[in-house]
């Protein structure tokens, strides 16, 4: 029977069709690439896991005592070292005395206290002069703070017994070695 009212022939577009199966198919690849990863991430945990416990049992107690010992030693020379930094020698205090010796003035008594810097000489020399003149040598180094006169005498024997009292500059002198 011939229809009364023509209907149209859809003639549509392809485009729905092709967004549907484009769109399942993304659906399906994303949910097999889920399990496949999810797979794979199960097997890489255990092997670390494998590995974690080979290591672990790789370390005796031999090995564990001789990293203790070894980490112990280390400490040491660290602490050795940072002592030998900061250990101060004195023993260049003799050069400087005798490169700033009066040669009419002898020293035979010297006592030092290296922490608080000070140094006591006891000494005989000929004259007052002399005396003198070793006092300002010593005022001039580079070495003396600060430098007092205690005591002068005249001996028996007509010299002049004196004990001076230096600051010694710790910069200068008590070098590390």
């Amino acid at each position: 029977m011939p229809e009364l009212i023509p209907k149209q022939e859809r003639g549509g577009s392809a485009l729905p069709n092709t967004l549907f199966y484009l769109s399942i198919f993304l659906f399906l690849a994303s949910l097999i690439s889920f399990f496949v990863f999810n797979a794979l991430l199960k097997n890489n945990q255990e092997d670390l896991a494998v590995l974690e416990l080979s290591l672990s049992e790789s370390k005796t107690a031999e090995k564990v005592a001789l990293e203790k010992n070894i980490l112990t030693v280390q400490r040491k020379i660290e602490d050795f070292a940072k002592l030998s930094q900061s250990h101060l020698t004195p023993s260049s205090l003799f050069q400087k005395l005798e490169e700033n010796c009066h040669p009419k003035v002898s020293f035979n008594q010297f006592s030092l206290d290296s922490k608080s810097g000070k140094l006591v000489l006891v000494g005989k020399t000929q004259s007052f002069e002399a005396l003198g003149q070793q006092i300002l040598i010593l005022k001039e180094t580079d070495f003396v703070k600060d430098l007092i006169l205690e005591k002068a005498s005249i001996s028996k024997e007509g010299q002049v017994e004196f004990s001076l009292s230096l600051t010694i500059n710790p910069k200068a002198i008590l070098v590390n070695e």
